[in-house]
């Protein structure tokens, strides 16, 4: 008789949960069922072993198979113990024996503990998420090397083999799934000015770019810029991997819209692009149009057309500072399929953006808003900015007089109190 495996565990779990579909059962509930089944399988393999004369599994060996079991069928199988560290951001997995986490205010630091026993069960670990933990079932395999899905708790695996030699797997985890502009203050990723300002601008319902390398916190700032407008405000998000979640706030889910890209299937059709879904949008008369990050050149132009139709919009672009991202989306824009000029993507975006927003890291290592730029208009070939915050001694942004008279009293009108902007030192709280 052969060993119990992991999958065998599994199925038991999901068999005995299908079975009881319709019980009034909380999550704890449904977990202490699926545990008392895997310990009745497991005990049946037992006594099966010994009434065969053979070996039966020892306790260690049984507890560690339930407890993967567990993990896999209601989390995230062997990954799961990173994604229980609180501040854990990003798990870059270069091998079953190389493996580094980053974190929200802390250094990257290599995981000295063995998670995985080799490539191949690193492997396997990932397949069975792609089969089980996923909305859909997908497959990672050596047909389909590529893998990119959500885990159960909203993190995005990516993973790679047969053209990367090994196995290797990146996680991106949102540890402030809910984070509001007060929520970065008192973190200090943000001041008090910063704060004003942009509750002020979300008000407006100005339209605002947010720039910054990978690990910035992009999307966290992307999700407090949200939490400033009422609950039901009708938001529509674009992405080619749900990270933003706004449906999850149950306050919010009703009013929200999130729609994915899709790649073309093995012939070739079937592909849905952000410029497709950016389109069908404005015909849902949204309050607020979000772009997840622009990464295309239809996808900037759409978004930018329908930003300068004054459109609230909200967008993010992989870019190394404020003053310059304009520069990657009008490069976007004049290489695309209907190219313009470069001076005129620049005027397009001069129409259509009012402000963008950098994040990186301070000198300490933590997230921080480091710059942030007025769009002041267009001297004929490239987008004129005001630099209202600018990277201070620390690198956390500090912030200037420079903004122009029209939109300092659109954002005064929306309660935004402009005399923070004459401490030179900035209002951050630590």
């Amino acid at each position: 008789m052969s060993a119990p495996t992991l999958e065998d565990v599994i199925e038991a779990i999901q068999e005995a949960l299908v079975t009881a579909e319709g019980s009034s059962w909380d999550d704890l509930e449904r977990e202490a069922y699926a545990h008392e089944i895997a310990v009745d399988v497991l005990a049946h393999r037992a006594r099966a072993a010994i009434e065969a004369d053979e070996d039966p599994l020892d306790p260690s060996a049984e507890n560690d198979l339930i407890g993967r079991a567990i993990a896999s069928y209601f989390g995230s199988g062997k990954f799961q113990r990173f994604l229980d560290v609180d501040d854990m951001t990003d798990l870059m997995i270069n091998g079953a024996d190389a493996v580094w986490v980053e974190y929200v205010d802390r250094p990257r630091e290599r995981w000295t503990d063995r998670v995985f026993a080799d490539d191949d069960d690193l492997r396997e670990e990932v397949a069975q998420l792609a089969r089980r933990a996923g909305a859909t079932e997908r497959r990672f395999d050596d047909g389909r090397p590529l893998l990119v899905m959500r885990l159960p708790d909203g993190s995005r695996l990516a993973a790679i083999m047969v053209v990367s030699g090994r196995p290797q797997v990146s996680i991106r985890r949102n540890v402030l799934p809910a984070a509001s502009l007060d929520d970065l203050e008192q973190r200090s990723t943000i001041d008090l000015a910063i704060r004003s300002m942009f509750e002020a601008a979300m008000r407006r319902g100005m339209r605002i770019v947010v720039s910054g390398e990978t690990g910035a916190g992009k999307t966290t700032f992307l999700r407090a810029l949200v939490s400033a407008t009422p609950a039901d405000t009708r938001f529509c998000v674009i992405e080619d991997t749900r990270e933003l979640n706004l449906a999850d706030d149950e306050t919010r889910a009703a009013a929200v819209l999130e729609w994915e890209t899709r790649e073309a299937n093995i012939e070739g059709a079937g592909e849905i692009t952000q410029a497709d879904l950016v389109r069908h949008a404005l015909r849902f008369n949204p309050d607020w149009l979000i772009v997840g990050e622009v990464r295309d050149a239809s996808a900037a132009r759409e978004m930018l057309l329908a930003m300068q139709h004054g459109h609230p919009s909200l967008s993010t672009v992989h870019h190394h500072s404020a003053g310059s991202a304009w520069k990657k989306l009008a490069q976007y824009v004049a290489q695309g399929p209907t190219a313009v000029s470069f001076d005129i993507a620049a005027l397009l975006i001069s129409d259509a953006v009012d402000f963008f927003v950098h994040l990186g890291r301070d000198r300490s290592g933590r997230r921080v808003v480091v710059e942030v730029c007025e769009v002041a208009g267009w001297n004929g070939s490239e987008v004129q900015l005001n630099r209202i915050f600018v990277p201070g001694p620390d690198g956390r942004a500090v912030p200037q007089p420079h903004l122009s008279d029209a939109r300092r009293t659109a954002l005064i009108e929306a309660g935004f109190d402009d005399t923070l902007l004459l401490n030179a030192q900035g209002w951050w709280s630590a």
